[in-house]
């Protein structure tokens, strides 16, 4: 009975992996990569986890090196993200203070509106990215012709949209099916479980799916 359990596990525990390497390498040809360098992407992100996986055929204890590169990987990528993302909320931040003291000595000034508009459009303030956009085009029309409000309608619009529809792994049930599948397998075969469980949540992160920048 238990070599059948361990038989199934490891039948499982390949299926997983087949899933999660797929996903890497989608996540690595298309999707984000959160800054995160093309060479480390390519190698600790992908070929060192494939490699384990092909390699752990023989010797199931090889396995070990697709959490840990992951691991790595993703220590790697998050601080000097995070230090990035937080220069660009003080540059922002300092940009929405001049545009805004600028907008209230000048309230004709153009470029100050649209200053605040774009930042309000990137900080997922719609309406008041509509309203900056309203004024900066009725104080000149050159500056934000009709057609480029249009524009910039339409943009606003499908932006927040898009921010409305599901996140998480409500809008992906079928990564939340195998993630469960791995957290199960991992209490029967760390490592057979871990592997993949690492490998999609790096995928659900690096796609935003986990919260977060």
């Amino acid at each position: 009975m238990l070599w059948a359990m361990d038989f199934f596990a490891i039948i499982v525990g390949h299926g997983l992996m087949l899933y999660a390497c797929a996903s890497l390498a989608a996540a690595w040809a298309w999707g984000s990569r959160k800054g995160s360098s093309e060479l480390w992407m390519t190698v600790l992100g992908l070929a060192v986890p494939v490699a384990a996986w092909l390699m752990s055929i023989a010797k199931p204890a090889v396995l070990w090196a697709a959490p840990a590169s992951i691991a790595l990987l993703a220590l790697m990528t998050a601080k000097p993200r995070a230090e990035v993302v937080e220069a660009i909320r003080r540059d922002r931040s300092a940009d929405r203070a001049a545009a805004e003291d600028r907008a209230i000595s000048h309230p004709d000034d153009g470029a100050a509106r649209m200053t605040l508009a774009k930042i309000a459009e990137d900080e997922g303030r719609w309406d008041d990215a509509l309203d900056h956009y309203d004024a900066a085009h009725r104080l000149s029309d050159r500056m934000l012709p009709e057609a480029e409000l249009a524009s910039a309608r339409e943009r606003v619009d499908a932006s927040r949209a898009a921010a409305a529809r599901p996140k998480g792994l409500t809008a992906h049930p079928v990564d939340a099916a195998f993630l469960a599948a791995a957290a199960l397998l991992a209490l029967r075969s760390p490592v057979r479980g871990l592997a993949p469980l690492s490998c999609l949540l790096f995928v659900l992160w690096l796609r935003g799916d986990l919260g977060g920048e």
